[in-house]
């Protein structure tokens, strides 16, 4: 007996595309520009964090404030160092 119609089941098939499309990472250019990003990216991950942190408790103490503060003061320096092209890139090519 087939177990599969005694519970009224189908089996689903699994069929792979007709036309596959090629799928490209990016560009040697494009990872040295996530890599300037990146610290501006974990910059505002800490400010995300901090929020969090402060969304949690019911009452946010000072260090939870301080924390925030800093945060936002890092992501500030990121944005500037970015901007003005202070940041040392290291490039993917070797």
């Amino acid at each position: 007996m087939n177990t599969n119609q005694s519970t009224g089941r189908r089996r689903l098939a699994l069929v792979a595309p007709l036309d596959p499309v090629p799928v490209e990472g990016p560009t040697t250019a494009e990872l040295e520009e996530i890599e300037a990003e990146w610290p501006l990216i974990a910059a505002e991950l800490e400010v995300v964090d901090a929020e969090c942190a402060m969304a949690r408790t019911g009452s946010p103490s000072e260090l939870d404030h301080r924390r925030l503060r800093r945060a936002r003061d890092r992501v500030l320096r990121e944005a500037a160092a970015l901007s003005t092209g202070r940041r040392v890139v290291t490039s993917w090519a070797a």
